[in-house]
Protein backbone atom coordinates (compact mmCIF):
# COMPACT_ATOMS: atom_id res chain seq x y z
CA UNK A 1 0.00 0.00 0.00
CA UNK A 2 2.86 2.29 0.59
CA UNK A 3 4.68 1.72 -2.27
CA UNK A 4 0.80 2.47 -4.79
CA UNK A 5 0.93 5.53 -2.40
CA UNK A 6 4.59 6.95 -3.04
CA UNK A 7 4.43 5.38 -6.91
CA UNK A 8 0.90 7.77 -7.04
CA UNK A 9 2.54 10.26 -5.79
CA UNK A 10 6.03 10.15 -7.65
CA UNK A 11 3.97 9.70 -11.33
CA UNK A 12 1.86 13.13 -10.27
CA UNK A 13 5.01 14.83 -9.69
CA UNK A 14 6.29 14.13 -13.46
CA UNK A 15 3.07 15.38 -14.62
CA UNK A 16 3.19 18.42 -12.80
CA UNK A 17 7.31 18.82 -14.04
CA UNK A 18 5.40 21.09 -16.47
CA UNK A 19 5.36 24.58 -15.17
CA UNK A 20 1.73 25.61 -16.48
CA UNK A 21 0.30 22.81 -14.54
CA UNK A 22 2.45 23.31 -11.96
CA UNK A 23 1.14 26.44 -11.21
CA UNK A 24 -2.42 25.56 -11.57
CA UNK A 25 -1.92 23.17 -8.67
CA UNK A 26 0.59 24.97 -6.45
CA UNK A 27 -2.89 27.76 -6.88
CA UNK A 28 -5.67 25.11 -5.71
CA UNK A 29 -3.19 24.11 -2.84
CA UNK A 30 -2.44 27.66 -1.89
CA UNK A 31 -6.30 28.08 -1.94
CA UNK A 32 -7.49 24.81 0.11
CA UNK A 33 -4.88 25.69 2.82
CA UNK A 34 -5.97 29.17 3.10
CA UNK A 35 -9.69 28.09 3.81
CA UNK A 36 -8.82 24.78 5.64
CA UNK A 37 -6.51 26.98 8.02
CA UNK A 38 -8.87 29.80 8.71
CA UNK A 39 -11.60 26.60 9.21
CA UNK A 40 -9.56 24.89 11.41
CA UNK A 41 -7.53 24.34 14.74
CA UNK A 42 -4.23 25.06 12.56
CA UNK A 43 -4.12 28.57 12.10
CA UNK A 44 -2.10 31.33 10.60
CA UNK A 45 1.01 30.46 8.54
CA UNK A 46 2.06 26.73 9.88
CA UNK A 47 -1.52 25.84 9.25
CA UNK A 48 -1.33 27.32 5.92
CA UNK A 49 1.78 25.49 5.25
CA UNK A 50 0.62 21.86 6.67
CA UNK A 51 -2.60 22.71 4.86
CA UNK A 52 -1.51 23.43 1.25
CA UNK A 53 1.32 20.69 1.27
CA UNK A 54 -0.97 18.32 2.25
CA UNK A 55 -3.43 19.32 -0.49
CA UNK A 56 -0.41 19.62 -2.88
CA UNK A 57 0.28 15.87 -2.03
CA UNK A 58 -3.46 14.56 -2.20
CA UNK A 59 -3.72 16.39 -5.92
CA UNK A 60 -0.28 14.28 -7.07
CA UNK A 61 -1.38 11.17 -5.62
CA UNK A 62 -5.12 11.63 -7.24
CA UNK A 63 -2.98 13.03 -10.53
CA UNK A 64 -0.75 9.98 -10.27
CA UNK A 65 -3.95 7.49 -9.74
CA UNK A 66 -5.53 8.76 -12.59
CA UNK A 67 -2.39 8.08 -14.94
CA UNK A 68 -1.99 4.53 -13.59
CA UNK A 69 -5.93 3.63 -14.59
CA UNK A 70 -5.49 5.31 -17.84
CA UNK A 71 -1.93 3.91 -18.63
CA UNK A 72 -2.89 0.12 -17.80
CA UNK A 73 -4.04 -0.61 -21.40
CA UNK A 74 -0.77 0.68 -22.49
CA UNK A 75 1.26 -0.67 -19.32
CA UNK A 76 -0.07 -4.43 -21.00
CA UNK A 77 0.58 -3.47 -24.67
CA UNK A 78 3.94 -2.36 -23.71
CA UNK A 79 4.71 -5.69 -22.07
CA UNK A 80 3.26 -7.71 -25.34
CA UNK A 81 5.76 -5.80 -27.17
CA UNK A 82 9.01 -6.63 -24.73
CA UNK A 83 8.15 -9.85 -25.11
CA UNK A 84 8.28 -10.36 -28.80
CA UNK A 85 11.31 -8.21 -29.78
CA UNK A 86 12.71 -10.71 -26.97
CA UNK A 87 11.48 -13.85 -28.13
CA UNK A 88 13.28 -12.43 -32.13
CA UNK A 89 16.79 -11.32 -30.48
CA UNK A 90 15.36 -8.10 -31.78
CA UNK A 91 17.88 -4.96 -29.53
CA UNK A 92 19.95 -2.33 -30.14
CA UNK A 93 23.82 -2.55 -29.67
CA UNK A 94 23.47 -2.12 -26.00
CA UNK A 95 20.99 -4.76 -25.76
CA UNK A 96 18.33 -2.35 -25.16
CA UNK A 97 15.03 -3.43 -26.83
CA UNK A 98 12.46 -1.26 -28.35
CA UNK A 99 10.15 0.58 -25.95
CA UNK A 100 6.39 0.69 -27.07
CA UNK A 101 4.91 4.49 -27.40
CA UNK A 102 1.57 4.41 -28.62
CA UNK A 103 -0.66 3.47 -30.97
CA UNK A 104 -2.61 5.53 -33.52
CA UNK A 105 -5.74 4.36 -35.50
CA UNK A 106 -7.73 5.57 -38.84
CA UNK A 107 -10.40 4.01 -40.62
CA UNK A 108 -7.90 1.51 -42.77
CA UNK A 109 -4.74 2.14 -40.50
CA UNK A 110 -3.32 1.31 -36.83
CA UNK A 111 -0.10 3.08 -36.32
CA UNK A 112 1.95 1.82 -33.52
CA UNK A 113 5.31 3.96 -32.71
CA UNK A 114 8.41 2.71 -30.58
CA UNK A 115 11.18 4.59 -29.06
CA UNK A 116 14.51 2.40 -30.42
CA UNK A 117 17.89 2.93 -30.93
CA UNK A 118 18.10 0.25 -33.96
CA UNK A 119 18.72 1.43 -37.19
CA UNK A 120 15.87 1.73 -39.51
CA UNK A 121 17.13 -0.59 -42.20
CA UNK A 122 17.17 -3.24 -39.59
CA UNK A 123 13.29 -3.45 -38.92
CA UNK A 124 13.13 -2.96 -42.63
CA UNK A 125 15.05 -6.39 -43.07
CA UNK A 126 12.51 -7.92 -40.41
CA UNK A 127 9.08 -6.54 -41.95
CA UNK A 128 8.28 -10.33 -42.71
CA UNK A 129 8.61 -11.18 -39.13
CA UNK A 130 6.62 -8.32 -37.86
CA UNK A 131 3.61 -9.42 -40.39
CA UNK A 132 3.38 -12.68 -39.24
CA UNK A 133 3.47 -11.72 -35.47
CA UNK A 134 0.56 -9.17 -36.24
CA UNK A 135 -0.83 -11.84 -38.63
CA UNK A 136 -1.61 -8.71 -41.11
CA UNK A 137 -0.03 -6.72 -43.82
CA UNK A 138 2.58 -3.76 -42.86
CA UNK A 139 2.66 -0.65 -45.43
CA UNK A 140 5.40 0.96 -44.06
CA UNK A 141 8.38 1.16 -41.18
CA UNK A 142 9.37 4.78 -40.80
CA UNK A 143 10.77 6.96 -38.93
CA UNK A 144 9.17 9.90 -37.53
CA UNK A 145 10.15 12.61 -39.81
CA UNK A 146 11.77 14.89 -36.86
CA UNK A 147 13.49 11.81 -34.67
CA UNK A 148 15.28 9.19 -36.26
CA UNK A 149 14.79 7.25 -32.82
CA UNK A 150 10.67 7.01 -33.51
CA UNK A 151 9.85 3.67 -35.19
CA UNK A 152 6.53 3.66 -36.79
CA UNK A 153 4.98 0.98 -38.21
CA UNK A 154 1.85 1.15 -40.53
CA UNK A 155 -0.58 -1.74 -39.92
CA UNK A 156 -3.43 -2.52 -42.51
CA UNK A 157 -6.44 -2.65 -40.11
CA UNK A 158 -8.84 -2.94 -42.99
CA UNK A 159 -8.43 -3.11 -46.67
CA UNK A 160 -9.26 -0.42 -49.28
CA UNK A 161 -12.19 -0.74 -51.12
CA UNK A 162 -12.18 -1.34 -54.76
CA UNK A 163 -14.45 2.07 -55.49
CA UNK A 164 -14.86 4.72 -53.20
CA UNK A 165 -18.31 7.15 -54.39
CA UNK A 166 -18.11 10.29 -55.43
CA UNK A 167 -18.31 13.03 -53.09
CA UNK A 168 -17.57 16.91 -54.05
CA UNK A 169 -15.78 16.44 -50.53
CA UNK A 170 -12.64 14.85 -52.55
CA UNK A 171 -12.34 17.99 -53.88
CA UNK A 172 -8.74 19.80 -52.60
CA UNK A 173 -9.56 24.12 -51.55
CA UNK A 174 -6.34 24.41 -53.53
CA UNK A 175 -7.29 25.84 -57.32
CA UNK A 176 -4.55 24.26 -58.63
CA UNK A 177 -4.53 20.65 -57.01
CA UNK A 178 -7.00 17.65 -57.79
CA UNK A 179 -7.98 14.53 -56.37
CA UNK A 180 -7.07 11.28 -57.69
CA UNK A 181 -7.83 8.91 -55.46
CA UNK A 182 -6.87 7.85 -51.32
CA UNK A 183 -4.29 5.51 -50.17
CA UNK A 184 -4.46 4.13 -46.31
CA UNK A 185 -3.23 7.40 -44.84
CA UNK A 186 -4.85 10.53 -46.89
CA UNK A 187 -5.69 11.30 -50.50
CA UNK A 188 -3.37 10.88 -53.68
CA UNK A 189 -3.45 14.60 -54.94
CA UNK A 190 -2.11 15.79 -58.35
CA UNK A 191 -0.76 19.30 -57.97
CA UNK A 192 -0.81 21.06 -61.53
CA UNK A 193 1.98 22.88 -60.78
CA UNK A 194 4.43 20.55 -59.62
CA UNK A 195 3.06 17.86 -62.28
CA UNK A 196 2.66 19.33 -65.50
CA UNK A 197 1.22 16.00 -67.04
CA UNK A 198 0.30 12.25 -65.68
CA UNK A 199 -0.57 9.11 -67.52
CA UNK A 200 -3.29 7.20 -66.08
CA UNK A 201 -2.40 3.75 -67.20
CA UNK A 202 -4.65 0.56 -67.30
CA UNK A 203 -6.25 -2.08 -69.34
CA UNK A 204 -9.61 -1.95 -71.19
CA UNK A 205 -12.31 -1.57 -68.46
CA UNK A 206 -9.46 -1.13 -65.26
CA UNK A 207 -11.14 2.44 -64.87
CA UNK A 208 -9.30 5.17 -66.88
CA UNK A 209 -12.54 7.07 -68.27
CA UNK A 210 -13.85 6.82 -64.72
CA UNK A 211 -10.33 8.46 -63.65
CA UNK A 212 -10.78 11.39 -66.26
CA UNK A 213 -14.11 12.36 -66.17
CA UNK A 214 -13.22 12.80 -62.14
CA UNK A 215 -10.88 14.49 -63.07
CA UNK A 216 -12.17 16.86 -65.64
CA UNK A 217 -15.46 17.25 -63.54
CA UNK A 218 -12.52 18.94 -60.85
CA UNK A 219 -11.15 21.09 -63.51
CA UNK A 220 -14.78 22.31 -64.53
CA UNK A 221 -15.52 23.41 -61.12
CA UNK A 222 -12.36 25.23 -60.41
CA UNK A 223 -12.59 27.30 -63.69
CA UNK A 224 -10.04 25.34 -66.12
CA UNK A 225 -10.14 25.59 -69.58
CA UNK A 226 -10.48 22.31 -70.48
CA UNK A 227 -9.62 20.06 -73.74
CA UNK A 228 -10.62 16.54 -74.56
CA UNK A 229 -9.30 14.24 -77.42
CA UNK A 230 -11.28 11.05 -77.51
CA UNK A 231 -11.28 8.59 -80.37
CA UNK A 232 -14.66 7.31 -79.74
CA UNK A 233 -16.49 10.73 -80.13
CA UNK A 234 -17.04 11.85 -76.62
CA UNK A 235 -19.54 9.04 -75.98
CA UNK A 236 -18.00 7.87 -72.38
CA UNK A 237 -18.08 11.98 -71.75
CA UNK A 238 -21.40 13.05 -72.87
CA UNK A 239 -21.75 14.58 -69.11
CA UNK A 240 -19.21 17.02 -70.35
CA UNK A 241 -20.12 18.40 -73.82
CA UNK A 242 -21.43 21.50 -72.71
CA UNK A 243 -18.27 22.77 -70.95
CA UNK A 244 -15.44 20.38 -72.56
CA UNK A 245 -14.51 21.10 -76.49
CA UNK A 246 -14.32 17.51 -77.62
CA UNK A 247 -12.02 16.23 -80.23
CA UNK A 248 -12.04 13.25 -82.23
CA UNK A 249 -10.48 14.04 -86.11
CA UNK A 250 -7.19 14.30 -87.03
CA UNK A 251 -7.05 17.16 -88.68
CA UNK A 252 -9.04 19.07 -85.78
CA UNK A 253 -6.34 17.16 -83.07
CA UNK A 254 -3.63 18.67 -85.23
CA UNK A 255 -5.07 21.72 -84.96
CA UNK A 256 -5.86 22.12 -81.37
CA UNK A 257 -1.93 21.14 -80.82
CA UNK A 258 -0.15 23.71 -83.22
CA UNK A 259 -3.05 26.20 -80.98
CA UNK A 260 -1.47 25.39 -77.70
CA UNK A 261 1.92 24.86 -78.75
CA UNK A 262 1.48 28.64 -80.07
CA UNK A 263 0.06 29.38 -76.48
CA UNK A 264 3.09 28.11 -74.75
CA UNK A 265 5.27 31.06 -77.12
CA UNK A 266 2.30 33.71 -76.66
CA UNK A 267 2.03 33.64 -73.00
CA UNK A 268 5.82 34.10 -71.62
CA UNK A 269 5.56 36.97 -73.98
CA UNK A 270 3.22 38.56 -71.61
CA UNK A 271 5.21 37.45 -68.52
CA UNK A 272 7.98 39.41 -70.23
CA UNK A 273 5.55 42.58 -70.07
CA UNK A 274 4.59 42.11 -66.54
CA UNK A 275 8.00 41.28 -65.60
CA UNK A 276 6.57 37.93 -63.75
CA UNK A 277 7.87 34.49 -64.04
CA UNK A 278 4.40 32.82 -63.43
CA UNK A 279 0.51 32.59 -64.88
CA UNK A 280 -0.22 32.89 -61.09
CA UNK A 281 2.03 36.31 -60.30
CA UNK A 282 0.49 37.94 -63.49
CA UNK A 283 -2.95 36.91 -62.39
CA UNK A 284 -2.29 39.09 -59.52
CA UNK A 285 -1.59 42.25 -61.67
CA UNK A 286 -3.68 41.67 -64.06
CA UNK A 287 -6.81 41.13 -62.79
CA UNK A 288 -9.16 42.32 -65.41
CA UNK A 289 -7.45 40.05 -68.19
CA UNK A 290 -7.25 36.75 -66.21
CA UNK A 291 -5.18 33.80 -67.57
CA UNK A 292 -6.54 30.53 -67.50
CA UNK A 293 -5.24 27.42 -66.47
CA UNK A 294 -5.38 24.67 -70.08
CA UNK A 295 -5.94 21.09 -69.30
CA UNK A 296 -5.59 18.80 -72.44
CA UNK A 297 -6.76 15.54 -71.79
CA UNK A 298 -6.32 12.68 -74.12
CA UNK A 299 -8.05 9.34 -73.72
CA UNK A 300 -6.11 7.21 -75.72
CA UNK A 301 -2.37 8.43 -76.44
CA UNK A 302 -1.58 5.32 -78.24
CA UNK A 303 -4.26 6.32 -80.58
CA UNK A 304 -3.20 9.48 -80.95
CA UNK A 305 0.12 8.84 -82.59
CA UNK A 306 -0.85 6.27 -84.51
CA UNK A 307 -2.33 8.67 -87.26
CA UNK A 308 -3.15 6.70 -90.03
CA UNK A 309 -1.43 9.56 -92.74
CA UNK A 310 2.50 9.81 -91.86
CA UNK A 311 2.97 13.56 -92.14
CA UNK A 312 -0.42 14.29 -89.55
CA UNK A 313 1.34 11.40 -87.62
CA UNK A 314 4.16 13.56 -87.14
CA UNK A 315 3.08 16.52 -86.98
CA UNK A 316 0.93 15.42 -84.14
CA UNK A 317 3.88 14.12 -82.69
CA UNK A 318 5.98 17.19 -83.15
CA UNK A 319 3.43 19.22 -81.66
CA UNK A 320 2.87 17.26 -78.27
CA UNK A 321 6.41 17.05 -77.63
CA UNK A 322 6.44 21.10 -77.93
CA UNK A 323 3.51 21.33 -75.81
CA UNK A 324 4.78 18.79 -73.12
CA UNK A 325 8.29 20.13 -72.84
CA UNK A 326 6.95 24.03 -73.14
CA UNK A 327 3.41 24.43 -71.28
CA UNK A 328 4.46 23.31 -67.27
CA UNK A 329 5.50 27.55 -66.87
CA UNK A 330 2.80 28.27 -68.82
CA UNK A 331 -0.10 27.18 -67.03
CA UNK A 332 -1.05 23.97 -69.45
CA UNK A 333 -1.19 20.75 -68.39
CA UNK A 334 -1.20 17.04 -70.33
CA UNK A 335 -3.36 14.14 -68.61
CA UNK A 336 -3.24 10.77 -70.86
CA UNK A 337 -5.28 7.71 -70.81
CA UNK A 338 -2.92 5.02 -71.72
CA UNK A 339 -3.92 0.92 -71.89
CA UNK A 340 0.16 0.19 -72.02
CA UNK A 341 2.30 2.32 -70.71
CA UNK A 342 5.26 0.83 -73.10
CA UNK A 343 7.88 2.34 -73.51
CA UNK A 344 7.62 2.49 -77.59
CA UNK A 345 4.00 4.34 -77.20
CA UNK A 346 5.81 6.76 -74.82
CA UNK A 347 9.13 7.20 -76.45
CA UNK A 348 7.35 7.89 -79.94
CA UNK A 349 4.85 10.56 -78.51
CA UNK A 350 7.46 11.65 -75.59
CA UNK A 351 10.59 11.17 -77.47
CA UNK A 352 12.94 14.11 -75.14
Amino acid sequence: MLKFLVDSIYIGGLVFKNKKRRRIALGISAGIGILMAANSNYSGIAGFIFTGGLSYLGLLFIMGVYVMIKDAPNKRERQRYADMFQQANFSAFNGSYPQFLTAEETEYLRVLSFKSMIPLKEWQNKHSLFEAYFNAQIIKIINKPDDNNIVKLHIVKKALSDNLPWDDKHIPQNKDVISLGVDYVNYILLDLNKNAHAFIAGETGSGKSNILKCLIYQCALKGHEIKLIDFKRGVSFADFDRVVEIYSDYDKIQAVLETLVNETKRRPDLFREKRVESMEQYNRLAPYNQMKRIVLFIDELAELIRAGDRETSKAITDSLESLTRLSRAVGINVIMGIQMSSAEIIARGFPF
